[in-house]
Formats: C-alpha cells, sequence, structure tokens
C-alpha cells in the first residue's frame, strides 16, 4: 500500500503539489490523469525518489521515503521511465552485452 499524507512540492514559491492525501492498494493498477502542469508527473517522479518533496510523508508497504532508504525504494519497490528523450551513449544491447 502507498500512503501518501500533506504531500507538497513548490518550485520557487508555485505550488506544483499542495497537502495530496492518497491512499493506493498494493494491488491493482492505478491511473494518473489530469491537465497539462496538474503535478502528474511531479507526484511520480517524488514516488519513484527522483524528486523529493517539500513537506509531507509517503509510505510504501510502511517503509517511509527518507534518503535513508531511497536506494532500497528505487531497486525493490517502484520504478520511473520518463518520456523526455535522452540521447545515451550506449544502447540497450551494447549495455547487455
Amino acid at each position: 500500500m502507498i500512503e501518501i499524507k500533506n504531500l507538497s512540492k513548490d518550485y520557487n514559491g508555485k505550488q506544483a503539489l499542495d497537502s495530496i492525501n492518497i491512499v493506493l492498494p498494493t494491488n491493482g493498477l492505478v491511473s494518473v490523469i489530469g491537465n497539462n502542469g496538474s503535478g502528474k508527473t511531479t507526484l511520480l517522479r517524488i514516488l519513484s525518489t527522483t524528486l523529493c518533496a517539500s513537506s509531507g510523508t509517503v509510505k510504501f508497504d510502511n517503509v517511509i521515503y527518507d534518503e535513508n532508504n531511497y536506494f532500497y525504494i528505487r531497486n525493490k519497490l517502484i520504478s520511473y521511465v520518463s518520456q523526455e528523450y535522452r540521447n545515451y551513449k550506449y544502447s540497450l544491447i551494447e549495455i547487455l552485452d
């Protein structure tokens, strides 16, 4: 289960997320929908530990997100793949060989 309590994020004073409270079940599929600029990507980046919240807490199966356990969360609990194009030096085939 993912528990999000009073989660907020601002960028230089502009509020991207404002006191979000959500409880998501362990099993199942969840969709995050909304207009451009509504905070979807910000929320997903916080959940995947690629961005820190300004305030609030996130728990995943009773593991509280903090910088001491980001490695565990990234490798065991949740992943995020950006839709943004990146120009990587190597292809996936080269990395896997």
